[in-house]
């Protein structure tokens, strides 16, 4: 799934508005549709099925070094959570604005 969540990595960098949508359309592939989210062609289906228009640009970013700096602190906030299992959310909460 590494190539997956280097591109969602690069989502949050570059389209934070579509990152919800694109990490639900992978879900929904892996296991709904039972499809290999880690291939390219599907990768880019579930960015564009999230409203991404330039995907190509996406996966070209993926690969670089700042959604690899980004996934690398994603990994570091989720054991700092001390996060067990996947998926695993945090949420902020409204009332306190803590990070739950």
């Amino acid at each position: 799934s590494v190539p997956t969540i280097k591109t969602l990595a690069a989502c949050q960098i570059m389209y934070p508005d579509h990152l919800e949508e694109m990490s639900r359309q992978a879900w929904l592939g892996l296991y709904s549709k039972d499809i290999d989210i880690t291939d390219k062609e599907n990768i880019m289906q579930f960015a564009e099925a999230a409203g991404i228009s330039e995907v190509d640009e996406l996966m070209k970013f993926s690969l670089g070094p700042e959604a690899r700096q980004q996934l690398i602190d994603n990994t570091a906030e989720a054991l700092e959570t001390k996060c067990f299992g996947v998926p695993w959310f945090t949420v902020i909460n409204p009332m306190t604005g803590r990070r739950e």
